[in-house]
């Protein structure tokens, strides 16, 4: 088992967003997918003939559950009153199989600021309560 594919998630938002190169001439089996008003060209990755500058289905994965689980998270910590001040999440997928390969693991390993000091238990419960609320996740 190796980690294939890292996601960063940061809030308060910061960075520079990346867009498509309008010239861009898409080959293979890259295509263009739209979500609401967003369009992204994603393909395999390299292993299987891809362009790992692009998107992939496992960085998309992953980015779905790192955003889903924060979310969840940001909304039971708010009720919970935690103080979030600012919330980061590295995110590794790690892959299994041979000939098939399939999502075997998700780690998210969060670092959290808070107003005020917290029990480490209260932040777990936290991340539990986040973890069977995301839908994602589930």
């Amino acid at each position: 088992m190796t980690a294939q594919i890292i996601s960063n998630l940061k809030w308060p938002s910061e960075g520079q967003v990346k867009i498509i190169d309008p010239t861009h001439k898409p080959e293979g089996n890259t295509h263009l997918i739209s979500v609401k008003d967003f369009s992204f060209y994603s393909n395999p990755t390299s292993d299987y003939g891809g362009n790992d500058s692009l998107l992939n289905p496992e960085d998309l994965l992953l980015s779905a559950l790192t955003s889903c689980f924060f979310m969840t998270f940001f909304s039971i910590a708010n009720k919970a009153r935690l103080g979030l001040l600012s919330y980061e999440c590295n995110s590794e997928l790690f892959l299994a199989g041979e000939k098939v390969k399939f999502a075997e693991k998700i780690v998210l390993n969060l670092d959290l600021k808070l107003e005020a000091p917290q029990e480490k238990e209260k932040v777990l419960e936290l991340c539990q309560k986040a973890h069977k609320y995301c839908i994602i996740a589930n």
